[in-house]
């Protein structure tokens, strides 16, 4: 590539710069999800109703530096699906309020996240308070109750 002017004349190497580098590259380590207090959190997270459901706020921390994550939003019906990019620290902050209007009204909600390469894990769910119960005989166990699909 030359670049020249009528009175100058610039040489064809050039390098561009960022001002973003990795000085030393992160070990690879599980990721930690904190609530709004920044309390580390146990997934999937149980929570009672949809409207606790809409005012989650998560942070997902210990990802690699402006790592893009991929997000699932469902409603039994439906998926919505988006992706979020980590800060340079490697911190991702996630208010759910903001995505209240992309499903149809349910009463049950999940949120499940994706690294590159990495299998589906779940983050939140409405827990629906019902269980499953069992029965064993001699030959046989019987299961009844509602199933919901986990979200992994």
């Amino acid at each position: 590539m030359k670049l020249w002017s009528g009175s100058e004349r610039w040489s064809e190497k050039f390098e561009l710069k960022s001002s973003f580098s990795i000085d030393q590259p992160r070990p690879i380590s599980s990721i930690q999800v904190c609530d709004r207090s920044h309390h580390s959190i146990e997934i999937p997270r149980q929570i009672s109703s949809s409207g606790e459901f809409w005012l989650e706020e998560l942070a997902l921390q210990n990802l690699w530096p402006l790592e893009e994550v991929g997000f699932f939003l469902s409603n039994k019906r439906e998926v919505y699906k988006f992706i979020r990019q980590a800060n340079v620290s490697g911190i991702l902050s996630l208010n759910l309020a903001a995505l209240r209007d992309v499903l149809s009204e349910s009463d049950w909600y999940g949120l499940s996240y994706q690294r590159a390469g990495e299998e589906r894990w779940g983050l939140l769910e409405i827990s629906t308070g019902e269980s499953v119960s069992y029965t064993w005989t001699q030959q046989a166990l019987h299961l009844s109750g509602e199933c919901i699909p986990h979200l992994r």
